[in-house]
């Protein structure tokens, strides 16, 4: 199991990897874009040049009805997605100069939505839900919220964070 995840981990080094049953287009060599990603169904896209090396999204998905829809504008970033459970469902637009974003549901009917749309900002945020029902709404990044990190559990909870 640990040569796998090692295997995945140099693949993804040297590839852009994602879980998708649809496909998506690098628009130019920096940006990643227009990715809907659904339920557990692999597929590896050759990085077109070198100068991708900086941009990864990773996703890992256990259950059934999680959902993401991606939409990433970077020359450089590292987005990782977990999501474990039902019905869960990510909506994150990020056109940033520098995106560092995990997040991670656990649990049935959770939803996140993350817009930052500032090419001049560097986003880094956390998101952890652990529980069913819940919801983080993040619009924006600014001094004060860059480097934020949200951990919900429980059930039936929102959080709302306007940063302009």
């Amino acid at each position: 199991m640990f040569k796998f995840f090692t295997s995945v981990l140099v693949f993804c080094l040297t590839t852009v990897c994602v879980v998708s049953q649809t496909t998506f287009e690098l628009e130019d060599t920096a940006t990643i874009s227009r990715l809907n990603l659904q339920d557990q169904i692999l597929v590896n896209q050759p990085v077109v040049s070198s100068s991708v090396l900086n941009n990864l999204v990773f996703v890992e998905q256990m259950g059934s009805g999680n959902s993401i829809s991606l939409d990433v504008i970077s020359s450089k970033s590292n987005i990782e997605i977990n999501q474990s459970g039902t019905g869960n469902f990510i909506d994150l637009e990020y056109h940033a100069q520098e995106i560092n974003s995990l997040v991670v549901q656990n649990g049935a009917n959770n939803r996140v939505t993350d817009f930052s749309l500032d090419p001049q900002k560097t986003v880094n945020t956390i998101v952890t839900q652990n529980g069913n029902n819940l919801e983080v709404q993040k619009f924006g990044s600014n001094s004060i919220s860059n480097g934020l990190q949200i951990h919900q559990t429980g059930s039936f909870k929102t959080i709302i964070v306007n940063s302009f």
